[in-house]
Formats: C-alpha cells, sequence, structure tokens
C-alpha cells in the first residue's frame, strides 16, 4: 500500500482496516497497524506483552509507515546479527569501538547508530536500509508468536535522517510468508531464541555421520541461538530448524535458554542531547504557558525561544529566525494581530508559519486574525496533542520517497 501523499484523497478506515486484516488477520497488531496508517501517525507505538512484564518493542512509525522496531528479546544478539549478515566487514571488536567512536546515546540508540555510521561514510547505505528491513522482519515475527499483547502509542519528533520507510500492506505480506514458512518446524516461538545443546551425545553420534556429529558439536555450543547459528552458517532459519526437529523429538538435543550478548556501548544513564529540531518561539507574556510549551516542545526535539515582552518581540524574532511563531493574542502592551502584521510586512517572515493563541476563536476573530497575516488558531487551554499536532502539520515537509 504506498504511502498516503499530501493533497490525496484520504481512504475510508473501515476499508483500510478490511484490507489488512483480509491480507492476513495472524497478528492481533494488524488492526493497530491499521489504524496508525489511516491516521498517518508519526511516533512510537509500545508493544507490552502482558504476560512478560519487562519485554517491550518499540515501533516507530512517520507519516503511518514503519521506520524501525526496537526491544524485544535479545535486542544485542539481533543487532550483532544483521551486521555480520549485512555488514560482514566488521567484528564484534570493531562494532564496540566504532560504538564508543559515534557516541550516540538514548531512545533506540541502535537507530542512531546505523545514522551515524552512514553518516560517517562507514557503512553504504545499501547496508543500513537492510539491516533495518530485516530488523523489522525479524522482530515482528517474534511479536505474532506472543500470547498477549497491549499497545499505547506516543507522539515523538522522530529521527531526523530516515534511513528507509516501509509501506505496512507489504510488512504484513513478507510477515505472513515468514510465518507459515517457521510454522512447518513445528517449533514455539522462543525457540528462535534458545540455544540448541547436546543431550544425549552417545546416542546422537550413532544416528549421523562422524563429520556431522562433529560439526553438529561445533555449533551446538551453548552460546548461540539458533537464529545465531543459522546467521553463521548462512542457512534459512526454517531449513536449519526443520533438520534438527527429528533429533529435538527423540530428546538427542535440547533447546535451553540463553541471555542476551552483552551491549554494544551500555548506557544506564543515557545523556539527553539538546534538541536539534525546528525552532518555535512563543510570544506570551504568561510565564506558565511558555514554561509548559517549553517543556513539551523541547522534550519533543524541537528548539525553543520564550518571548514574555512583547515591545522586544520583532528584535528577537528577527535574530533568532525561527521557523514557527506562537502568538498570544492578548498581552499588556500590544495583542497578537499588531505582532502579527508586523511580521508580515518582514519579508523574512512573509512564508513563516503564525499561529494565534486565545481563549477566543469566535467568526470575528477568525476574520481579524486572517486579516492580519496569522497562519490558523490554538484554543487555551492548550492541550499536548493539538499543540504537536499543529507543529507537524505546520512544519511538515514531504519526505521524499526514496525506495
Amino acid at each position: 500500500m504506498p504511502g498516503h501523499a499530501p493533497g490525496t484523497p484520504r481512504v475510508n478506515p473501515m476499508m483500510t482496516q478490511h484490507r489488512f486484516t483480509e491480507q492476513f488477520t495472524g497478528p492481533l497488531f494488524a488492526g493497530q497497524f491499521a489504524a496508525l496508517y489511516y491516521q498517518r501517525f508519526s511516533g512510537r507505538l509500545d508493544v507490552q506483552a502482558t504476560d512478560e512484564q519487562p519485554l517491550l518493542w518499540g515501533i516507530y512509525f512517520y507519516m503511518g509507515r514503519i521506520l524501525y522496531i526496537s526491544g524485544g528479546r535479545h535486542p544485542q544478539r539481533r543487532l550483532r546479527r544483521q551486521f555480520a549478515q549485512h555488514c560482514p566487514q566488521f567484528d564484534v571488536h570493531e562494532l564496540t569501538a566504532l560504538a564508543a567512536y559515534t557516541l550516540v546515546t538514548g531512545e533506540c540508540w541502535e537507530y542512531q547508530f546505523l545514522c551515524a555510521l552512514l553518516d560517517k561514510g562507514i557503512v553504504t547505505r545499501e547496508q543500513v536500509v537492510a539491516i533495518v528491513r530485516s530488523t523489522i522482519d525479524e522482530t515482528l515475527l517474534d511479536l505474532i508468536q506472543v500470547d498477549g499483547l497491549s499497545f499505547q502509542s506516543h507522539e515523538r519528533l522522530l529521527p531526523q535522517v530516515q534511513l528507509t520507510v516501509l509501506s505496512i500492506e507489504p510488512v504484513l505480506q513478507n510477515l505472513q510468508q515468514s510465518w507459515r514458512s517457521w510454522c512447518t518446524t513445528g517449533l514455539h516461538g522462543q525457540a528462535l531464541h534458545r540455544t540448541p545443546v547436546i543431550k544425549m551425545p552417545t546416542e546422537l553420534h550413532k544416528q549421523v555421520s562422524p563429520a556431522v556429529y562433529q560439526s553438529l558439536k561445533t555449533w551446538m555450543d551453548g552460546q548461540r541461538t539458533l537464529r545465531d547459528i543459522a546467521t553463521q552458517m548462512r542457512q534459512d532459519i526454517t531449513t536449519l530448524s526443520c533438520s534438527l526437529v527429528p533429533y529435538l523429538q527423540q530428546g538427542l538435543i535440547e533447546l535451553v535458554p540463553v541471555p542476551d550478548a552483552p551491549a554494544l556501548a551500555p548506557s544506564p544513564k543515557p545523556v539527553l542531547l539538546p534538541p536539534t529540531g525546528p525552532l518555535i518561539a512563543c510570544v506570551d507574556d504568561s510565564p506558565q504557558v511558555c514554561q509548559m510549551m517549553k517543556q513539551l516542545l523541547t522534550s519533543a526535539g524541537y528548539r525553543f525561544v520564550a518571548i514574555q515582552e512583547s515591545v522586544r518581540a520583532m528584535p528577537i524574532l528577527l535574530q533568532q529566525k525561527p521557523d514557527l511563531i506562537f502568538l498570544d493574542l492578548v498581552m499588556p502592551d500590544t495583542n497578537g494581530y499588531e505582532v502579527c502584521s508586523q511580521l508580515r510586512r518582514v519579508s523574512a517572515f512573509k512564508d513563516i508559519p503564525v499561529l494565534i493563541l486565545t481563549g477566543n476563536d469566535g467568526l470575528s476573530d477568525r476574520i481579524r486574525a486572517r486579516v492580519a497575516g496569522s497562519t490558523d488558531f490554538i484554543r487555551k487551554p492548550i492541550e499536548s496533542t493539538t499543540l504537536l499536532a499543529a507543529v507537524r502539520k505546520y512544519l511538515y515537509q514531504p519526505m521524499p520517497q526514496l525506495f
């Protein structure tokens, strides 16, 4: 399903939901994806395993399409596997050194890591895109095998670099194929994260050739999961698992839990970097309003400047050159209409979005605001979802379709 370009007719939500569930009725989150696609949601969908409290996935969306998935079981092993498969030039020691070199921390660290490596020319765009796509496919296959899931979406500023964006329908189609293939093994999903160990070596040795036994003994060292082994042997995970099923059924081989690999860049207390997004200005004499907007917008990744004295607004705005301006309608020395009119007479602010903050939004107020050159109204008291939606609406620039 292609991305929904600005200006094109919206799809009926019931039809959208039907298309997704018709394509693949297996995962409980298909309906969630359909709803976020229709809303053109940008942010993070948290998916919690209700019967396993520490298990949490973060699915990042951009305009209803998938950017990345983090968390889940064995995220460190997963990242190392992806590099082993798509960037075989690095070993684990070099990855650890690169993690220290790029100095990235915080939320969705691995995605930032990929962006930093690409920016520094250490990996190619083809390599990082392959890692992102493979990570999404692998993680979704884990998700559909979890019995209970809960969902919570969070609107937030996404990474400024989008490596690729994936439409939901083909992602679910790929997932359907992977799921059907994995079901042929007869193994539960947790088997993917377990390590095979030889339980009855004498009996196993009788059933296989010496060369095969030695190979099994080498790979089944208790340190590698089925997925790890498949990657290192360059085998399809379903083919590998099916070859082991007869020995698992006889009890000659056993699948046992194994911990995640050590973190490449442990960060118990992530460093909060200063916001680097577009600059937003607020001209409002209320300290409470300015503080609330500052906290909300900077936590979403935007830069922010507050101007509480309207007489100082023009000099500061000319110096700072914000990308979007909020104007309080009623201020001691002037009003938002007058400031807006002054802004529109300056060429630098001719096309800058200017949003009026007011408790009154009657027809006469809207007409006067339009005449003064304002872009839109925001009602007080300000709601966080309304504010962030307005910022995205007027700062959004259509992202080019890269793939």
